[in-house]
């Protein structure tokens, strides 16, 4: 018998009962067990993540209480991994009980369940992870997706996937919880499903807007100020004294009605108004607020305006709460910098250590990220500058003020032109919200908003789902593996989800998966496809693993791997980096992949050692602790499924946690090559094909940071500064291979390896021509794009035959993992042919 005993009402933690969720407790029970499928909506702060999981369990548990069993298997997906694994935290602490027992979470490479678990948290990618091998999910009862208003990519894929599975399971039941806007087109998707409001939270969030703040504080602009539109810097002296003249004729309680001119279009931003139809739209303001609207640059961060409310508050020259943290949202890190850089020059905030200033987005370490949660001196006050990660990644429990620049930098994906583009954009009402409801949560607190209130009501309500900006590759694979391989038809799958990506969108990824290898002519799983996709990688780096393991340099291909899809582990202080640069000390091959293997050899050596010798490594080199042991147990984990599909032997059993033993458990044949780096740079062109890029002119010139290259469609682009590659002033060869193309003001490449003609010439995937022209013979690949001049066409005809044996090598061994192609002379003996000429030239 599971001996689980209720908590009784009386043993309820006090602080629970006061979220506004407890009172709607008995509404939410009756409304599930009414229900197959129901929405759930409040505000941030109001309980509905850690209170309705256990309402649901504990009523189960008290309608089991006669029973031998609890039938009852909550699983309530997050976001994020940091949601998961607080919430379950959180919960099990509320219940005085150990995370493991019945609340537990799963996160990637992480679990903490038992055989007790009942309510476990997890991230969406677990859940759908889960799906894919058991399509009914046996012995879950209740679903839980929280945040669902997000509207990520796989969120909106789960929701499709557990719509599909409502009528074959009718004693599942699905809770979906959201912020409080547009909660109808989740309601309406499955069936107009009752929705329950949730409605306040715990401490009131007072909202002012940038009319408000620049009333409140009083804020001048000064004339030269940078923060001038533009367009209006030539005019602006004008501008002020036109604005003076008309201003000086008017009293604070003066409200112009105007010509008909002058009446405002609702939909004119602020930017495009003249000054008097400024004092109409804002008529109960002050003139130097009015003047300040008309002024300013309102698509800019004013950093300045940043700086001095930031005093208004530590002065407390007002009637808000005294003590507390401060977080303040800006788009980026180099937003963040300039902030932190413009405030360490602040006197009035430096002097006697008035401020503790804490960055906070995702390319920090985890020990950065926690220092936001430490409590400051008597007298100190906090400052967390963050990105949109603080929105719901991480709750600040004494964050009082709130500081919203109302932009974030969103990922959006050019399929035509295979680029990311990171852009700076206005967030939506859903964002502005998650970041109010920040503040508030032990006391009553405040949030300012860099817009003006007109500006708010017409952002959209919800930024644009991620499914409908990104591509599609990774999850057109998922689909296919879930339907075994079978011809489907893709387009009518997807255009059965929430808001669905458009034809044109499906076909180009479709296409690019072909190219890749990964789909055949009729849309269908090629034998690489189907181990592909069972990878929790991207398609490049899925071959790469692949590839590693056929070649015999396991371990090196699974570093390389596990940073690419987690992050490199460099991290210096936020402050040096722009003084330092660790990466150059390890600088190897012109590559970043081989750069940050070698420094991460470096230290597994050092950790062989002692423990401690790895940590002072690590320190002295300026790479994260948590990020190497991150790296270490991917890599385990990518063994673990490399030899779930056959394509490795090798016994886990000596498996520990943040140690690296890959080389142990795998042995020498399989990592005979591991430092051969013309073979792991031709290993890297097959995974990253098609993203090559060429210079566009003389390989040997210098200052690589202003290069030239150029891709196959005639784009020029520039090795992003964070690459070591950058740096160089040297290379042997006029080809390099890039992880991810990403445009900002520029258009760069990002994590670069220059790879050498010859292993271009055979991993790639290029169609292949001998040419004979002026007498010479020439290797041809893509119409002249990459070209090898070779002294015979028997040359040339052999390696047009390494091609094809290669290929066909490929293909045996991905229809028969269990192969061993060193057993085999003739796998064997194409396999060392290839080694002999990449590495010999």
């Amino acid at each position: 018998m599971l001996n689980i005993q209720k908590i009784s009402k009386e043993q309820q933690n006090e602080e629970q009962r006061k979220l506004p969720t407890w009172t709607k407790k008995d509404e939410i029970i009756n409304t599930i067990s009414e229900n197959q499928v129901i929405l759930i909506c409040g505000e941030t702060g109001c309980g509905k993540s850690t209170q309705i999981p256990q309402f649901i369990l504990n009523n189960s548990i008290e309608q089991a209480k006669l029973k031998d069993e609890l039938h009852v298997n909550i699983i309530c997906t997050q976001p994020r991994k940091i949601n998961a694994i607080g919430l379950a935290n959180r919960v099990a602490a509320e219940r005085n009980e150990k995370v493991g027992d019945i609340v537990g979470y799963q996160i990637h490479l992480e679990k903490k369940l038992s055989k007790r678990t009942r309510l476990t948290y997890c991230t969406i990618g677990i859940l759908l992870q889960k799906l894919i091998g058991d399509r009914n999910l046996l012995g879950v009862t209740h679903v839980i997706v929280d945040e669902v208003h997000e509207r990520s990519a796989d969120s909106d894929f789960l929701l499709m996937l557990l719509k599909d599975l409502l009528p074959k399971k009718l004693s599942l039941k699905i809770i979906l919880m959201s912020a409080t806007l547009n909660t109808k087109i989740f309601s309406s998707y499955f069936g107009n499903v009752p929705i329950i409001n949730i409605p306040g939270k715990l401490f009131s969030v007072e909202q002012l807007f940038l009319e408000d703040i620049l009333e409140k504080i009083r804020y001048v602009f000064v004339k030269d100020s940078k923060f001038v539109h533009q367009e209006k810097r030539k005019i602006v002296f004008q501008k002020q004294q036109k604005a003076e003249k008309l201003l000086t004729n008017l009293t604070d309680s003066d409200i112009p009605i105007g010509n008909l001119d002058d009446r405002v279009n609702e939909y004119l931003e602020d930017e495009d108004l003249t000054l008097e139809q400024l004092i109409n739209r804002y008529p109960n303001y002050s003139k130097l607020t009015h003047e300040n609207l008309f002024l300013m640059d309102h698509k800019r961060i004013n950093y300045e305006l940043i700086e001095k409310i930031l005093e208004w508050i530590i002065s407390r020259k007002h009637g808000y709460p005294r003590t507390g943290s401060i977080l303040v949202f800006l788009p980026g890190v180099e937003e963040i910098a300039t902030l932190i850089q413009q405030l360490n020059r602040n006197i009035y905030l430096s002097v006697d250590n008035k401020i503790v200033i804490y960055p906070l987005h995702s390319s920090i370490s985890m020990e950065e990220q926690n220092r936001v949660f430490q409590q400051t001196k008597d007298g100190v006050r906090k400052i967390v500058i963050g990105t949109n990660l603080a929105e719901t990644s991480i709750t600040i429990n004494d964050c009082v003020f709130v500081i919203d620049s109302g932009k974030m930098k969103e990922n959006r994906f050019n399929s035509d032109k295979n680029l990311n583009c990171l852009e700076t954009c206005w967030i939506s009402q859903a964002n502005a919200l998650q970041r109010k409801g920040r503040a508030g949560r032990v006391m009553p607190g405040v949030c300012i908003h860099l817009y003006t209130s007109h500006r708010f009501k017409h952002f959209s309500v919800e930024q644009i789902p991620e499914i409908l900006r990104i591509s599609l590759e990774s999850l057109l694979l998922r689909i296919q593996l879930m339907h075994d391989g079978r011809k489907i038809n893709l387009y009518n799958i997807l255009s059965q989800i929430l808001q669905p990506p458009s034809p044109k969108e499906i076909k180009n990824a479709i296409i690019r998966l072909q190219d890749a290898g990964a789909f055949n002519s009729d849309c269908v799983l090629t034998p690489l496809g189907h181990h592909l996709a069972k990878l929790p990688v991207t398609v490049g780096i899925g071959k790469l693993i692949l590839y590693g393991a056929i070649f015999n340099c396991l371990d090196s291909v699974l570093t390389i791997a596990a940073c690419l899809s987690h992050k490199s582990p460099f991290n210096v202080p936020f402050e040096l980096r722009k003084e330092i640069n660790p990466k150059l000390k390890f600088l190897v091959a012109n590559s970043d992949h081989l750069t940050i293997l070698r420094a991460y050899t470096e230290w597994r050596a050092a950790c062989s050692n002692s423990k401690s010798a790895g940590k002072t490594f690590a320190k002295e080199n300026y790479l994260s602790i948590y990020t190497l042991h991150t790296l270490a147990d991917m890599k385990h984990q990518y063994l673990e499924l490399l030899i779930s599909i056959g394509f490795v032997s090798a016994n886990l059993s000596d498996r520990k946690f943040n140690v690296d033993n890959i080389l142990d458990i795998t042995g020498a044949e399989l990592n005979t090559n591991n430092w051969n780096y013309k073979l792991l740079q031709g290993l890297i062109c097959a995974a990253l094909y098609p993203n090559i890029v060429k210079l566009d002119k003389h390989p040997n010139q210098l200052n690589a940071q202003h290069l030239a290259l150029q891709t196959r469609n005639n784009i020029l682009v520039k090795i992003h500064p964070t690459s070591a590659v950058s740096q160089i002033n040297f290379f042997s060869s006029p080809y390099l291979a890039y992880q991810q193309k990403l445009k900002t003001k520029e258009v760069f490449i990002l994590e670069v390896s220059m790879i050498p003609t010859l292993p271009l010439i055979i991993f790639s995937g290029y169609e292949l021509n001998i040419e004979h022209r002026d007498g010479k013979f020439i290797v041809s690949l893509d119409h002249g794009w990459v070209i090898l001049e070779v002294t015979s066409l028997h040359e040339g005809e052999l390696l047009q035959k390494m091609r094809i044996d290669l290929g066909i090598l490929l293909t045996r061994k991905m229809k028969n993992p269990l192969l061993n192609l060193l057993s085999c002379p003739r796998s064997k003996e194409i396999i060392d042919t290839i080694v002999n000429v990449v590495t010999n030239n």
